[in-house]
């Protein structure tokens, strides 16, 4: 994947597995520098969410963010937030409603180029354009405690400069 990203000069090679652990999913978390995974709020895939996410940790993977996907409405976004993230003690990037416009759509198309203005385009657009080289609050769970992170975003090639990189996370 490497030399693919590097001939087609790619900011972003993102590949999307079917669920759960196969021989593929593993590989492409094996080689990840940051990993997104999506989950919907049911019990089903808190448990294949937990076993992923331990996988991934083991697999020394550097970043890891989780999507909870097709949310009723009638739950507390904030609150599916708050108890994904301490239950996994990793971060929300975005808790996704379920819609009706996604299940018409059936896979025949690009969701977020037919909807631009549905809630989950811009969920998922605000992930995609965290700002690099600003700092963006995140709150973290350490020890069972609530931690506020001020992180600065950054780009791995510069991360892997010959010089070293100052450590960009400081508490807030």
């Amino acid at each position: 994947f490497q030399n693919l990203v590097r001939e087609l000069k790619l900011d972003v090679l993102l590949i999307d597995t079917h669920p759960g652990l196969n021989e593929e999913t593993l590989l492409s978390v094996a080689i990840s520098d940051a990993l997104a995974i999506i989950m919907r709020p049911d019990q089903q895939d808190y448990q294949g969410t937990g076993v992923t996410v331990e996988v991934a940790r083991k697999l020394d993977v550097p970043k890891m963010l989780l999507i909870v996907n097709k949310t009723p409405p009638s739950l507390d976004f904030d609150e599916v937030a708050s108890r994904v993230q301490q239950t996994y003690n990793c971060p929300v990037g975005a808790v996704l409603p379920h819609s009706d416009e996604m299940m018409m759509l059936a896979s025949s198309g690009v969701f977020a180029l037919r909807y631009p203005d549905n809630a989950i385009t811009l969920k998922l657009r605000r992930v995609a354009d965290a700002p690099i080289g600003e700092a963006v609050s995140v709150i973290v769970l350490r020890d069972g405690k609530t931690e506020n992170l001020s992180v600065k975003l950054g780009r791995r090639e510069e991360a892997e400069a010959d010089e070293p990189v100052p450590a960009a996370a400081t508490q807030e």
